[in-house]
């Protein structure tokens, strides 16, 4: 397809992500999960939705499948174009013991890191680097150095917009759903989002929804997290992500923001739902509501008739939580 012919962007990219939407009643987390973290400049993949039909021919007659997100793939052409320039590195490690250091060369680190895209001997030496600096004993040093192994900035920012979605499917609980990347040149370390259906405070294996809505924004991990505990001991990084909380409650966490996005998304998707092998309008209906329900009746993924998560309804409270913490 020529450019013309491809708006969508798809041309050069060998791998669609499809992912299904059956589970987030909303329909809308993981999409505006990622726009949340575009508009606060941290590199995120683009989004589009598509109400899906398979075939296999001579094996599969076309199937109405329903609603899915179409997700852009991170790897290095992505990381490029958010910086403009070639040279990055792209991981996604999986470990609750991320900068832990490890007994041997790189070859111990690449398997808990996943590298994404080749790493050159000088990235691997500097991430190796930045383990030994994060496990070394000496205080000043530890509050000096951050700035030499992290892009602190974005790092805050990308933290500031964890804590305020209370997104507990990732880094401050079960260690996964994130990307790490490093800087063209530099290599300075960085983060950005990955699966991001549980986020505003949906996911159900860590307490309640009052819990996760009013967590706390000084101590917001579950657990025993290695690097996330030493993080918030950097004098220099809680004075930016202290900033980074006031800003993006500024924008883009305001309920003004997030109404026009659903209003937005919400005549789009409706439509699709209402022929999907299993309707669940009456969930999504629900889940647009700017003040909190109970239940509603109907056919639940679960089987079970709880309420379907209500974001108006979460940006409020959280809003509340987070200025009232700030004012201590």
């Amino acid at each position: 397809l020529s450019p013309e012919e491809n708006p969508a962007g798809l041309l050069g990219h060998q791998t669609l992500n499809f992912h299904s939407l059956l589970a987030d009643r909303t329909r809308m987390s993981d999409a505006l999960g990622y726009a949340y973290f575009k508009a606060i400049n941290i590199p995120s993949p683009r989004t589009s939705y598509l109400d899906l039909t398979l075939a296999i021919e001579g094996i599969l007659p076309a199937s109405h499948l329903g609603l899915y997100l179409m997700v852009e793939k991170p790897d290095g052409q992505w990381l490029d174009s958010h910086w403009g320039q070639c040279g990055g590195a792209l991981l996604k490690p999986v470990t609750m013991k991320l900068f832990d250091e490890l007994e041997g060369g790189w070859e111990a680190y690449e398997a808990v890191y996943d590298p994404k895209t080749p790493l050159s001997e000088a990235q691997q030496a500097h991430l190796m680097s930045t383990i030994r600096w994060f496990n070394q004993p000496d205080q000043e040093g530890f509050q000096a150095g951050w700035e030499t192994y992290f892009d602190l900035e974005s790092v805050a920012r990308f933290f500031a917009a964890q804590v305020l979605l209370s997104n507990y499917d990732g880094i401050l609980f079960n260690g996964q759903n994130f990307l790490m990347t490093m800087q063209p040149q530099t290599h300075r370390i960085a983060f950005a989002p990955w699966d991001m259906d549980h986020s505003r405070g949906e996911f159900p294996l860590t307490g309640t929804l009052e819990q996760r809505t009013r967590a706390s924004i000084t101590h917001p991990w579950i657990g025993d997290q290695f690097f996330v505990e030493r993080l918030f001991q950097s004098e220099v990084f809680l004075r930016l992500y202290n900033q980074a909380l006031r800003d993006q409650l500024q924008f883009p966490f305001t309920l003004e923001h997030i109404s026009q996005q659903m209003d937005r998304l919400a005549p789009l998707i409706r439509p699709v739902l209402q022929h999907e092998p299993a309707p669940t309008t009456a969930q999504f209906d629900q889940a647009q509501a700017s003040q909190a329900q109970t239940s509603v009746s109907g056919s639940e993924t679960k089987g079970t008739e709880h309420p379907s998560h209500q974001i108006r309804v979460f940006i409020q409270q959280r809003r509340e939580s987070v200025l009232a913490q700030l004012e201590g």
